[in-house]
Parts: C-alpha cells; sequence; structure tokens
C-alpha cells in the first residue's frame, strides 16, 4: 500500500491505513533523499559479514552535531527504523533508513565507495553542503 500524500494549504500529511506518518507545515514532500551506488552497497554488506549480522538489519544514513563543519554523517546497522515516519528505501536489496531531520540535510545525496590510492571508504556526494572539512566526513 502506498502512502498517500495531501497537501493544504499550510499543512502536508502522508498518511497510510489512517495513521498519520508525517505532518509537516513547512517540509516540502519527497522521496527518500538518498542514493547508494552498488559499490557502496556491496562494501555495507561486507562491513555486516565482517560484524557477524543478519542480513536482515537496515542501514541507518543520518547526520549529526559534529566535526568540524558542524554536521557529520552517520552510517549505523539498525534492526528496524526508529520512528514513524522515517523514509525507508531498499537499494540493491539493502534496507535503509533515514529520520526527517537528516533526510533534509541530504536530500539528493550520493553515497558511492571510493578505492584509490589516496585511501578507501565511503564518499557522500551532497548537494546540500555549503561546506565540507578536507576529510569528506563533516559538511555545513
Amino acid at each position: 500500500m502506498n502512502p498517500q500524500k495531501t497537501r493544504g494549504e499550510n499543512l502536508i500529511l502522508v498518511e497510510e491505513g489512517g495513521q498519520i506518518l508525517q505532518k509537516s507545515s513547512d517540509a516540502p514532500l519527497m522521496s527518500h533523499p538518498i542514493i547508494l551506488t552498488e559499490d557502496a552497497v556491496k562494501m555495507v554488506r561486507q562491513a555486516m559479514e565482517e560484524e557477524g549480522l543478519e542480513a536482515d538489519k537496515w542501514l541507518y544514513i543520518g547526520v549529526r552535531g559534529g566535526g568540524c563543519s558542524g554536521l557529520e554523517y552517520v552510517l549505523d546497522f539498525v534492526d528496524a527504523p526508529t520512528y514513524d515516519g522515517w523514509f525507508e528505501d531498499e537499494q540493491f536489496g539493502l534496507k535503509t533508513c533515514t529520520d526527517p531531520i537528516s533526510a533534509q540535510h541530504l536530500q539528493g545525496t550520493t553515497i558511492r565507495y571510493m578505492n584509490t590510492l589516496m585511501g578507501s571508504g565511503f564518499r557522500f556526494d551532497n548537494p546540500t553542503a555549503q561546506r565540507k572539512c578536507g576529510c569528506g566526513s563533516s559538511f555545513g
């Protein structure tokens, strides 16, 4: 069942089965804000195997205050989305979730896994970032 989106003059409701999933007076309606490349998903699955995690875990993608630019990226494994209203998706068979506040900061972000002579790791290509730190793990 697809959630029903209703836009009032100053209110947006996203409902599914009579339950309000998201209510906002100023946030635009958006789909899942983040794209993972196939290589990124492969590396997430490898990390899950190395940590001995079951394949049914979700990848939480978010932000938190910190880092030298004000916000830093968060990747973590969770059993399921924690609250109603979280954005949920499945990419290349990997279930992902993002909280609504992080989603605003991550809209349009592509997460890649890079393996170069200079090092390897996840790279966040975030079009909403106005400034970035040198290491690429924080933004503002």
